[in-house]
């Protein structure tokens, strides 16, 4: 089941959000990119731990490219938003 660890690392915005979508809608919301500064910061928001971000920069495909101080949405980053949750693998 859904343990209450579960709850809190949830965003405050939407608590049944996972935070990963969370912190790749702000990049949409962005326009696509955001300083690696601005992409850490909303990452913390949105509950996103560094080892998930770092998964989003090693999938494969990538859901995140690095350019220069730029951190950018691919294809397959937006793919994920459109993709239901419950196809997505649990680790």
């Amino acid at each position: 089941g859904g343990a209450p660890a579960d709850a809190l690392a949830a965003s405050p915005l939407d608590p049944s959000v996972d935070p990963e979508i969370d912190f790749l809608r702000a990049l949409v919301v962005a326009g696509g990119r955001l300083h690696k500064l601005e992409a850490h910061q909303a990452a913390r928001v949105a509950g996103l731990d560094r080892t998930a971000l770092a998964k989003l920069y090693k999938s494969d495909p990538p859901a995140l490219r690095i350019e220069g101080n730029e951190r950018v949405l691919t294809d397959a980053g937006r793919a994920r938003l459109t993709t239901p949750l419950e196809s997505k693998p649990l680790l």
